[in-house]
């Protein structure tokens, strides 16, 4: 398994502003905040199924973002949102982060390949692996016209 997996919180709140969230069968649908909500699911889905995976959250916009993301083992966070953070009354609402709330996770079961590719297809990281799988293909191809033209030329 993975030793850590790291998630975008202000992503995934994006991705499921844009996409029917009713469609998915993950629970989200009353979330007001669908990427913390998400993020709280994989910790307790992680906790319940004793997954020895650590978990960064990025991408964090707000201070209140980063006060119910308490709890994850790492939090990525800018200048902007740590300075929101430094004053007694953020130390007294870590408590009721990720890790207070715990969760109704539903048990993950077996995972098999065919039911991956049917979750994956549903979730934020398809457009992104997407996207990137493409990128790193015109990456390739123009290396190799670069090897071709000015490393391996005859002169």
């Amino acid at each position: 398994g993975a030793t850590v997996v790291q998630l975008y919180v202000g992503r995934l709140q994006a991705w499921y502003k844009k996409h029917p969230v009713h469609q998915l069968s993950n629970n989200l649908h009353d979330a007001s905040n669908h990427g913390i909500e998400f993020v709280r699911q994989v910790k307790a889905t992680f906790k319940n199924e004793s997954i020895d995976t650590k978990m960064i959250a990025s991408s964090v916009l707000d201070r209140e973002n980063a006060l119910s993301l308490a709890g994850v083992d790492y939090m990525l966070l800018s200048d902007r949102v740590v300075s929101t953070l430094n004053n007694a009354d953020a130390c007294e609402q870590i408590g009721t982060g990720v890790v207070a709330r715990g969760g109704n996770v539903p048990s993950v079961g077996e995972i098999t390949q065919a039911s991956f590719e049917a979750a994956l297809g549903m979730s934020p990281a398809y457009e992104e692996l997407e996207a990137h799988l493409e990128l790193l293909h015109k990456d390739e191809e123009a290396l190799k016209a670069f090897v071709k033209t000015s490393v391996m030329r005859n002169d």
